[in-house]
């Protein structure tokens, strides 16, 4: 009777450890899910990259095949194509940019559509660790590119086309 009788004056005590330890896990837990699909997802885009060059080259031999029989050096080609692609990197560097600054500021206007808000911060750090990935990874491709270039048989090539 008198816990009935005197209850809406006692205080609780409520262990707040108790009560958020299960939740900070579950937090931990799917913050740690989320990295490792960001990764795979990182992972799968360089792998687009090198499949996306190994294609170009399938896709260029021809070219390639006509110049070396027109007399085209090695030396000379493989000095072009880098030309070509650095210039192509530098552009889609500078062209990337805006639009990821303009993405950023503008998709947490685009989440109140779901029914969140969360500004979205980008580091000029992490940026640059972005870039650095795609640098070294189109680095990588092209330098197969170059190899499967150079072992090419250009002769058989043009017999075909």
């Amino acid at each position: 009777d008198l816990i009935n009788e005197f209850s809406k004056n006692l205080y609780y005590i409520i262990d707040f450890n108790e009560i958020t330890v299960n939740g900070t896990e579950q937090l931990l837990n799917t913050t740690a899910y989320f990295s490792y699909i960001i990764l795979i997802m990182i992972f799968c885009f360089m792998l687009t990259i090198f499949n996306n060059s190994s294609l170009e080259l399938v896709s260029s031999i021809p070219i390639y095949s006509r110049l070396k029989v027109l007399g085209c050096s090695n030396y000379r080609l493989i000095w072009t194509i880098i030309f070509e692609k650095l210039l192509l990197l530098i552009i889609a560097l500078f062209s990337i940019y805006p639009a990821i600054y303009l993405i950023i500021n503008n998709i947490s206007y685009l989440l109140i559509f779901f029914g969140t808000y969360e500004r979205i911060v980008i580091t000029f750090d992490s940026l640059l660790i972005g870039y650095s990935l795609c640098v070294i990874m189109f680095t990588l491709s092209y330098l197969f590119y170059f190899l499967k270039m150079r072992n090419a048989d250009y002769l058989e090539v043009l017999k075909t086309y």
